[in-house]
């Protein structure tokens, strides 16, 4: 702080006390939370210079006679209700992050659908998040995603919360029934009459690629062997190779020019979400989703030996992620084909 003493002023107050962090002022104390008492840092959003310290020690004696005459909650109450405490999140949300297509419509898609279904002018404090964390089911993923959206929100407002306990939800294990056969991507294949469709088919039955990710990618179909080269703009934000895992039947072809005229009139800066559910309306017609062929792309591709390291490379994933998702799945296949391959030959 320079020529600045703040262990002066500190000594005019009581039960608070001011601190400089990165060039800002602070003020720390022990502050009446519910039942209980937290130490917790507000902060002044002043600078931590001679001209904003009489200003800060202004608030901090303000704050200190609160606390001193137990009215620190009664003036909490008054002024942070769930609607300005949102919005003050969101405005500091928007100085931190480019308001990108894709992180606009993801605000919408998840911060909104949730936040605007909380009651609006209940105060925002630790009882509050208490009641509304708890009004999801138990262990669901709404309560889980409900708790990523809203903890930077108490964050941003120093209020003492422990979301952990509502935080653990497990994905459901991936279902090996659930999964397409090649008997059924081959029909579905050779039904499809509309050339573009039937293109798109075989890319992501053969690729495994996310459905948005087809708007992002480059064909490379004249490579021995054939590759995509999946854009940076993605969900992964990191350019990727992407070789094909291939199923007996199903062919690649040159990019028809139905599809090359269909993008010329799409908006590709739309949102990947908006782009993938273009993909996932096509799908509706077939007995799988893009992501059933995603997922059959993994566990192909481990049966016919393929190391998971590789597997979660050309998918866009961490090692982790892909033993997380499809490695019980995976240990079932592969018990099965080892005891196929031992006893009935």
């Amino acid at each position: 702080m320079g020529e600045l003493d703040l262990s002066k002023i500190n000594a005019q107050l009581s039960r608070v006390s001011l601190r400089e962090k990165k060039g800002n002022l602070y003020l720390r104390g022990r502050f009446p939370s519910g039942d209980t008492v937290v130490r917790k840092e507000i902060a002044l959003k002043l600078k931590a210079n001679k001209d904003c310290l009489k200003i800060a020690l202004a608030k901090a004696k303000e704050i200190d006679a609160q606390l001193m005459l137990g009215k620190w909650e009664e003036q909490e109450k008054k002024s942070l209700t769930v609607l300005k405490a949102i919005t003050e999140f969101e405005k500091d949300y928007w100085t931190r992050y480019e308001p990108t297509p894709n992180r606009l419509y993801s605000w919408r898609k998840n911060q909104h659908s949730y936040f605007k279904e909380l009651p609006q002018d209940e105060i925002f404090d630790s009882r509050f998040l208490k009641k509304a964390v708890t009004s999801f089911s138990p262990a669901s993923y709404t309560q889980k995603r409900f708790c990523q959206l809203i903890r930077p929100v108490a964050k941003f407002h120093n209020i003492d919360f422990d979301f952990t306990p509502y935080m653990k939800y497990q994905q459901s294990e991936l279902n090996v029934r659930a999964l397409p056969t090649n008997e059924q991507i081959i029909t579905a294949y050779h039904h499809e009459k509309y050339l573009p469709h039937k293109w798109a088919l075989s890319v992501l039955a053969l690729f495994g690629l996310r459905p948005h990710e087809f708007f992002k990618s480059e064909f490379k179909f004249d490579n021995d062997p054939p590759v995509i080269y999946v854009s940076a703009d993605t969900k992964k934000k990191k350019p990727r190779t992407v070789y094909p895992v291939p199923i007996d039947g199903l062919d690649l072809f040159d990019t028809p020019n139905q599809w090359k005229v269909f993008e010329k009139n799409w908006d590709l800066t739309r949102p990947n979400l908006v782009l993938g559910q273009h993909i996932t309306e096509w799908f509706k017609k077939y007995p799988f989703t893009p992501y059933q062929l995603r997922h059959y792309y993994a566990v192909r591709g481990a049966m016919l030996g393929i190391s998971p390291t590789f597997l979660s490379k050309w998918m866009g994933h961490s090692l982790s992620v892909h033993y997380k998702h499809y490695g019980s799945l995976l240990g079932d296949l592969e018990s099965e084909k080892l005891w196929k391959d031992k006893f009935l030959k």
